[in-house]
């Protein structure tokens, strides 16, 4: 090739390069101005067992959502939103899984049900994150258990677990479920396809999905993900199918049982605390939030397989009725307009159930 002819294709090359760059450099800047996407918070990690993790001595701003919250949150050095380290000499501790909520999505670390209750249980390790469901708590219990001891469990079951265990997305679920015999079986399995696992390893994906809003703005045009967990929104407008409502139970009952396995393998108690639907409240409901799930029935069956399987169950509604003041009390008042607690929902979940948890836990 003549010395010019590689000239001019290194050049055009260059150009090429350079106008790709500026192209995707103004993209990416239209794209945040005008149609912000969902990117990855910072201090989130992918993990093949639960999806996503925390990233252990990150902390970031939370302002995702500026319209209902903006707060701050600090890891520990098990990526664990609480104030302290853990250590493996550590005694004492109470093992509490769970949620957003248990995580205090929306507010300050100190105003969040965790936050309080640790003032009176300075053991207590708050193991939950936004959008676990009752798998990903089984797997974050494994996990810790490797490495720390502790006595007692607490699982604060909310209500939308029961929609995020029927999920079958394998960017989402934890275990396989095998409807096949008498009873529901669980398998333990990865989440994610080995490719997209292989492409979290190399790193690349996770960066674009937290930095890019372009990159996450094509995936959703194309058909892929954002990055986030997908699962099921616990709101409908009409009444679920029987055949869903079954499944739903079911999968969630074996669940149960499956941690109550784990914690008798390991000499620990477990109290699963049910974390009511506001349709199960005395709430005056000022949304438009609809919720028509049984959940009445389920707690029954709840109550019988924790007799039957050695765990105690906690349906806390009657303990948060009880703790509302006489009139004036409405949704709004304890929830953001999104569905989590505000620190006063926080507050109101403290005083009603902290009493009973101390008395389990003596």
């Amino acid at each position: 090739m003549p010395l010019t002819r590689r000239r001019r294709f290194l050049f055009s090359l260059i150009l090429l390069s350079f106008g790709g760059g500026l192209a995707v450099f103004l993209g990416e800047g239209l794209v945040r101005v005008f149609a912000p996407q969902p990117v990855v918070r910072p201090c989130w990690q992918n993990d093949p067992d639960v999806a996503f993790r925390g990233i252990a001595g990150c902390s970031y701003h939370d302002d995702w959502t500026p319209q209902f919250y903006s707060y701050d949150v600090a890891l520990n050095n098990e990526g664990l939103r609480m104030p302290h380290d853990l250590s493996p000499t550590d005694t004492g501790l109470v093992l509490a899984l769970g949620d957003s909520f248990l995580f205090g999505q929306g507010v300050a670390e100190a105003e969040s049900f965790a936050g309080r209750l640790r003032k009176d249980i300075p053991g207590l390790v708050n193991a939950g994150w936004p959008a676990y469901g009752t798998g990903h708590a089984i797997k974050t219990l494994e996990r810790l258990n490797t490495t720390y001891r502790s006595r007692e469990v607490i699982y604060f079951c909310y209500f939308n677990d029961l929609y995020n265990n029927a999920v079958g997305d394998p960017n989402y679920r934890t275990h396989q479920v095998d409807t096949s015999g008498a009873d529901i079986r669980l398998t333990p399995t990865l989440v994610y396809s080995e490719g997209k696992r292989r492409w979290h390893r190399w790193g690349i994906g996770d960066w674009l999905y937290k930095h890019s809003h372009l990159f996450v703005l094509v995936r959703r045009i194309l058909g892929g993900d954002n990055g986030q967990p997908g699962f099921l929104r616990p709101r409908y407008d009409d009444q679920l199918p029987p055949e869903e409502i079954d499944y739903m139970e079911g999968v969630t009952l074996a669940y149960f049982r499956e941690l109550a396995r784990i914690c008798q393998e390991n000499d620990q108690r477990l109290l699963i605390v049910w974390m009511p639907c506001w349709r199960e409240l005395t709430l005056a409901n000022d949304t438009d939030w609809r919720n028509n799930f049984p959940f009445t029935a389920f707690k029954a069956a709840a109550a019988a397989s924790a007799h039957a399987n050695g765990y105690a169950f906690l349906d806390a509604a009657p303990l948060l009725d009880a703790a509302l003041p006489d009139t004036g009390a409405r949704v709004s008042t304890y929830y953001y307009g999104e569905g989590h607690y505000n620190a006063r929902g926080h507050a109101w979940f403290f005083t009603a159930v902290t009493d009973t948890l101390q008395a389990w836990l003596r």
